[in-house]
């Protein structure tokens, strides 16, 4: 005689022995007394745990991108407000303390508040990138009234700038990061300007994308 028989939560199906075999979970068919067991379904325990792992990362992604994105709101806001730009230093002119790849956060002042010893970045004549050095000496304008006139040098450079600068406004080094200038440049690119749109716009769907109601699991 041929038994044939597929249960779906707990078999009780003698074998060939006459003994009982119990298979909870799984599917399980029995032929002429040979007994074959398909793999059980995934717990529905174990679901619950991949979704709350899901749940927990999507909410940690969303707090470092609302991080990221609080930091970039708060540097427009004083950018804006102070009149504070990033500048990266693309030589060694002003080593040991500032270094290639360094990132110096600057503020635009008037050149009358400029003291000997300031490092301010100035646009230099015939070049398209400015200069960041120190002020070593601060002269009066040529005449009754004009910019001032910045004597410059690198602290790395044996000797000052070969002309001074004539400037009536200079960005002043408020500080610096050294070994940051990879990382902006980077980051300010147009490629990464639209990946953080992206991913950006992807957490906020996916924030407030509808979700089904968790369904509870009953086991008969």
């Amino acid at each position: 005689m041929t038994l044939d028989q597929v249960t779906e939560r707990t078999a009780r199906i003698p074998d060939a022995t006459g003994a009982t075999v119990h298979d909870a979970g799984a599917a399980v068919h029995a032929t002429g007394g040979v007994v074959h067991a398909t793999a059980a379904a995934v717990p529905a325990t174990t679901r619950t745990r991949v979704v709350a792992a899901a749940r927990v990362a999507g909410r940690l992604l969303i707090a470092g991108v609302g991080v990221l994105g609080g930091l970039v709101v708060l540097w427009a806001v004083l950018s804006a407000l102070l009149g504070l730009s990033l500048v990266i230093l693309v030589t060694g002119s002003m080593s040991p303390t500032m270094p290639a790849g360094t990132v110096a956060v600057v503020q635009q002042v008037d050149a009358d508040e400029v003291r000997i010893g300031d490092v301010v970045t100035v646009p230099r004549p015939g070049y398209e990138v400015p200069v960041t050095h120190r002020v070593v000496a601060i002269d009066p304008p040529a005449g009754a009234s004009g910019p001032l006139l910045l004597t410059l040098r690198g602290d790395a450079n044996p000797v000052d700038d070969p002309e001074p600068y004539a400037v009536e406004q200079v960005q002043r080094v408020v500080t610096a990061v050294p070994g940051a200038g990879a990382l902006v440049a980077w980051l300010v690119s147009p490629f990464v300007r639209v990946l953080l749109v992206v991913v950006v716009a992807g957490v906020v769907c996916w924030a407030l994308w509808p979700r089904r109601p968790a369904q509870s699991v009953e086991e008969s």
